[in-house]
C-alpha cells in the first residue's frame, strides 16, 4: 500500500502470533501459527516524540487481544477484524492487513488473506 501524498506509512511485518484458527478438528485442537503484516497510512508527526504519532506497538496488543477473545474459523475474518480494530485509532486513515497461514499449504507453500480498509 503506498501512502496519500503527505502521509507516512508506518508497518510491522513478520509478527508471529499463535491463534486458534481453522475449520479442520485437528485446527480446532491446537493453536497455530500467523504471520501478521500491517501497514497503517497516518499522518506524519510534528515533533520528534512517541506522541505524535502511532506507536508499533498497537498492531501486536491489538493481535493479541482480539486472538485471546476466540477461535476463529477463517483468516479472513481475522484479518477484516484487525484492520477494523486498527482503524478505532482516530489517527490511523488506512490500513493493509496480510495473514499468511504457514501450515495450510503442503511443503513450502503459504496461503493467507489480505485486506484493505480505510475511513475515507
Amino acid at each position: 500500500m503506498a501512502a496519500a501524498p503527505g502521509r507516512m506509512l508506518l508497518f510491522v511485518r513478520g509478527l508471529e502470533v499463535a491463534a486458534s484458527v481453522g475449520i479442520y478438528p485437528d485446527e480446532r485442537r491446537a493453536r497455530q501459527t500467523l504471520l501478521v503484516d500491517a501497514e497503517l497510512e497516518v499522518d506524519p508527526p510534528r515533533a520528534d516524540t512517541i506522541g505524535e504519532t502511532v506507536d508499533y506497538d498497537l498492531v501486536p496488543r491489538t493481535v493479541e487481544r482480539l486472538l485471546a477473545a476466540q477461535h476463529y474459523d477463517l483468516v479472513e475474518i481475522i484479518a477484516m477484524t484487525l484492520a477494523d480494530a486498527l482503524l478505532e485509532d482516530r489517527r490511523v486513515h488506512r490500513v493493509r492487513v496480510c495473514l499468511t497461514k504457514p501450515g495450510a499449504m503442503p511443503g513450502d507453500a503459504v496461503a493467507g488473506a489480505v485486506w484493505r480498509a480505510g475511513r475515507e
